[in-house]
């Protein structure tokens, strides 16, 4: 696995868990008013992950096709 795939499995896997906590207090009617701020600190952290992914992979794929190497 690359260090990439990792990265976007981890934003993944954080996205999922946090959408399922919200759509399980919707559900039960729960207020949601205390998890906006950890929400909020959650997708910054995805975006992070996700753009540092995407440009390791982007480096990656331009190193690779500089050297002549095939994908």
């Amino acid at each position: 696995m690359s260090p990439f795939g990792l990265m976007e499995i981890a934003a993944y896997s954080i996205a999922m868990s946090r959408s399922y906590i919200l759509v399980h207090k919707i559900i039960k009617k729960i207020p949601i008013r205390g998890d906006i701020r950890v929400t909020a600190i959650e997708v910054v952290i995805i975006i992070c992950l996700l753009l540092a992914g995407g440009f390791i992979e982007h480096l990656l794929i331009e190193s690779m096709s500089s050297s002549g190497s095939e994908i």
